[in-house]
This record gives structure tokens, C-alpha cells and sequence, in this order.
């Protein structure tokens, strides 16, 4: 059953491909936060990338704070309700594969 939804995923990610490209390429930065826990790192497994394990995050919407889209995806993602001023800045960096590219910001957050 697993294959068969790892399938689905990888053919989803291909028919979705030039819209993503088009969303990706113009949709604004996206954020990235890493979580850490005691001496562990949270990790989400995403079923459209083909299963690859990834930090939380996501698109920021139209006039929303990077900060403020960081902590709205990571209660999306994961439940857990962190505070703007928790966040420390890490970078930023722009992402590139399968023909798709995005700027992320990446920020860091201890439990």
C-alpha cells in the first residue's frame, strides 16, 4: 500500500508540475523552520515530494510578516504554537530542483 501512495504522490507532483513551477517562481519567499528539541530535530515527511523528510513551512500569504507565516505553518503542519519572538533568523537561501526554484527564509526554534 505504501508504494502505491508513494505512486500517487510522484504523479500528483508531475501533473502539478507547471503549476507549482509558475506559483513557486512568483509566489513570493517561502519560509522554513527548524525545530529542535532537546537533542532532537522534527522533521516532515511530505507525501507530494516523494517522501522526503523536510523542514516545516510553507508560502506566505499576500501582505503577511515572514515571521508571521513561519508560525502559521508550523500549527499547520505540526500543532505545535510558537511565538514570533522565539524564531531566530538563520539565512536565506534560494532552492533549485526538478526545474522548480524558490527563495526560503530559514529560521530556527528550540522547544
Amino acid at each position: 500500500m505504501k508504494k502505491l501512495w508513494d505512486k500517487i504522490g510522484t504523479l500528483l507532483f508531475f501533473m502539478a508540475w507547471p503549476i507549482l513551477w509558475f506559483y513557486l517562481r512568483y509566489g513570493g519567499v517561502r519560509s522554513r523552520v527548524l525545530i529542535i528539541c532537546d537533542d532532537q530535530v522534527l522533521l516532515i515527511r511530505g507525501w507530494l515530494n516523494n517522501n522526503k523528510f523536510g523542514l516545516a513551512g510553507g508560502g506566505c500569504k499576500k501582505g503577511e510578516a515572514i515571521e508571521t507565516s513561519a508560525v502559521r505553518e508550523v500549527y499547520e503542519e505540526t500543532g505545535i504554537v510558537i511565538a514570533e519572538s522565539s524564531l531566530v533568523k538563520l539565512g536565506s537561501r534560494t532552492h533549485k530542483e526538478k526545474g522548480l526554484q524558490y527563495k526560503a527564509r530559514f529560521f530556527l526554534v528550540k522547544l
